[in-house]
């Protein structure tokens, strides 16, 4: 049954100006919204570090390093120890980064033959990883070239599973980006 619209009530008839101003104003709500995950590729003139601050201690439960060249961690299963050497830009820093990531055997001797079956660069903050996926070339050495694209700044997590011969390991970096 159709009752007659009473004053100042939305019918929610199409095409009444209250529905079509509420469709606009709920459009405008998921732009901004969508806006501050965005995945564009273009680089502001600069990073806005109290944004940065404060996204990055927004949670207790992450404990964000604090980079240096030679960060060392030893992996999730204790089989093997993944040293970040250094970083371009450092600190790590948004948009276009190459790790170099030393892997040590447990009896400290450097790992040439390792295979990264997963990269994965996420941010726990937003729940999203990057739109660029990491790649990583040997040096030859125990060593290996890793190249990330962290697009906006905030708190990101790098995880690396590592894969030599019948030995594997992971290990997750932290960083406070753009800040």
């Amino acid at each position: 049954m159709n009752r007659p619209a009473r004053p100042g009530v939305h019918t929610g008839r199409p095409g009444s100006l209250v529905g079509l101003a509420g469709l606009f104003g709920l459009i405008g709500v998921v732009g901004l919204a969508c806006g501050a995950c965005s995945s564009s590729h273009e680089q502001p003139a600069q990073a806005d570090a109290a944004t940065t601050t404060a996204d990055c201690a927004v949670d207790a439960g992450y404990h964000p390093s604090t980079y240096a060249p030679d960060l060392t961690q030893t992996g999730d299963s204790g089989a093997m120890t993944f040293v970040l050497v250094s970083a371009n830009p450092a600190p790590p820093g948004v948009y276009a980064n190459t790790w170099t990531l030393k892997l040590l055997d447990g009896m400290g001797h450097p790992i040439t033959d390792a295979t990264f079956p997963n990269i994965k660069t996420w941010m726990p903050l937003h729940g999203h990883p990057s739109p660029v996926a990491p790649t990583f070339v040997s040096n030859g050495d125990g060593t290996y070239a890793v190249s990330l694209y962290l697009f906006m700044a905030g708190l990101w997590q790098v995880t690396f599973d590592a894969q030599s011969g019948s030995s594997s390991d992971s290990t997750m970096f932290t960083f406070c980006v753009g800040g």
